[in-house]
């Protein structure tokens, strides 16, 4: 491998940086194991594998310091694995194919053997079993605290749970009785402004042919009196009244009583 298959730039959380990312060498997959030897033993000892108060500390530890290895509690052949991952040169870390392959990690890779899991522990009907104890738990522990009770205050709870129970009917009676009454409303309204509405139209309409007779009658009286006059008479009368200001006004003070 040449030095041109190695990256060389500075970028990463310091306490999983390998020593030649550190030190400005180029780096490559090899560093990425040193990463996650960092994140193994941080798994198992709930800390740093290179822990140090301030960032100067933490490179002189990665670069020079010791090695670190799990406490007695792990395996021999894990802390085994870990160290090989932690190795100060690339060359003599452990690539990821080689690392799946070794005796630890095949045996362990096992997992439904040695948990002893089947499949259908997660099936619907055990989850279903599931919930259905920790509703009966909660009905029990309920069921107790009632027990706990004396006579009076569980005639008390049974009044108390009634009257809820009453106060929630009276609620949901009170909204729809609200409902229809405001529908039924809403409906009158609609209904007396329509028919105001056509009586207002029908007054103008008559006031105004009423108008128009009297005058064009005057007209022609007032002509056939003068017979040196006489002539068509052509009249243009305005009405004195105009039925739409007449419902203008009314929807005005409609608008009124709703406010």
């Amino acid at each position: 491998m040449g030095s041109w298959d190695l990256a060389s730039t500075f970028t990463g959380t310091p306490y999983y940086m390998s020593p030649e990312v550190l030190q400005h060498h180029g780096y490559d997959t090899k560093s990425d194991i040193w990463a996650l030897g960092c994140l193994l033993y941080q798994m198992c000892c709930l800390t740093h594998a290179f822990q140090a108060s301030n960032f100067l500390s933490v490179v002189l530890k990665i670069v020079e310091g010791e090695t670190p290895a799990l406490p007695s509690g792990f395996s021999a052949e894990l802390n085994s694995v870990m160290q090989r991952m932690l190795q100060k040169q690339p060359s003599s870390r452990p690539s990821a194919a080689e690392l799946l392959k070794t005796g630890f990690m095949e045996q362990n890779m096992k997992v439904p053997h040695l948990l002893g899991f089947k499949a259908e522990a997660f099936e619907f009907s055990n989850i279903r079993g599931i919930l259905l104890m920790k509703v009966h738990l909660q009905t029990l522990r309920e069921r107790s605290e009632v027990e706990k009770m004396t006579p009076r205050e569980r005639m008390r709870l049974r009044k108390l749970e009634a009257a809820d129970e009453k106060a929630k009917r009276l609620r949901k009676l009170a909204e729809e009785k609200y409902e229809e009454i405001h529908s039924r409303r809403t409906e009158l309204r609609r209904r007396h402004f329509e028919r105001v509405s056509v009586d207002v139209l029908k007054v103008g309409s008559k006031h105004d042919t009423t108008h128009l007779c009297s005058s064009t009658t005057a007209g022609l009286t007032t002509d056939l009196m003068n017979p040196s006059t006489f002539k068509t008479a052509s009249v243009s009368v305005k009405p004195l009244i105009d039925g739409k200001e007449i419902i203008n006004k009314y929807t005005f003070h409609l608008l009124l009583e709703d406010i």
